[in-house]
């Protein structure tokens, strides 16, 4: 069965073949469970293999400018998981989210338990994935999202940061979300404040130089 480290050592294969094919001498490819790079299987923990997760994006099917369809079914997708040998799951707005009935969240939290998975990040609304103009939403109502993330046990949510209007809000939510315990993160997702390199380290210049003045004053 091709689970998620033979799938993984796949692309360390391609990688090689490609490198034969432009002249380059490579050595022949051993079986593709030892073929995955020690950059992706390498954990903080010796010993053991670092945990991968199964973002719920790679069964998604259609999506409108609102909406985005799954073509598995919650316990279907926790088989997937599971079957391939993953750790956990990213769990996105195609199959839970805050449209979700609270019981039902509970119901499926129980049932990520049950499966002996984590959910190493959530993404409850569509806006974000989506990447439309109300991504940054979310950081003027942070709660709901701190919320669902709890629910499933997950330190982690992703949001949407559109302007330098958003970075106030984005403090506020941080903080909000960092007295639980809690994290925000965001992907270099086009027409945002991550997009690029530099585009980054200027939303992030300013959190940088409080950083470094409080080390400065510590020392």
């Amino acid at each position: 069965m091709l689970n998620r480290r033979r799938f993984l050592g796949m692309g360390a294969g391609a990688v090689a073949a490609a490198c034969a094919s432009s002249g380059k001498l490579v050595a022949e490819r051993e079986p593709l469970v030892d073929a995955v790079p020690d950059v992706i299987t390498k954990s903080p923990v010796p010993g053991k293999p670092m945990p991968l997760a199964l973002s719920a994006i790679t069964t998604e099917g259609v999506r409108t400018a609102t909406t985005i369809a799954n073509l598995k079914t919650f316990p279907q997708f926790l088989e997937l998981a599971t079957s391939l040998g993953f750790d956990g799951i990213h769990l996105r707005v195609s199959l839970a989210g805050l449209q979700t009935p609270l019981g039902e969240l509970y119901a499926q939290a129980a049932a990520v338990k049950k499966a002996g998975l984590l959910v190493s990040s959530v993404v409850p609304d569509a806006d974000v994935p989506i990447n439309n103009v109300h991504a940054p939403d979310c950081l003027r109502n942070i709660a709901p999202y701190l919320n669902f993330a709890e629910i499933f046990g997950s330190d982690m949510i992703r949001v949407g940061m559109k302007s330098e209007a958003d970075i106030p809000w984005a403090q506020r939510a941080a903080d909000e979300a960092a007295e639980r315990k809690l994290r925000l993160t965001h992907h270099d997702e086009a027409n945002t404040m991550f997009e690029t390199f530099p585009i980054a380290l200027k939303t992030l210049k300013p959190a940088l130089v409080q950083i470094a003045i409080t080390a400065e004053c510590r020392r």
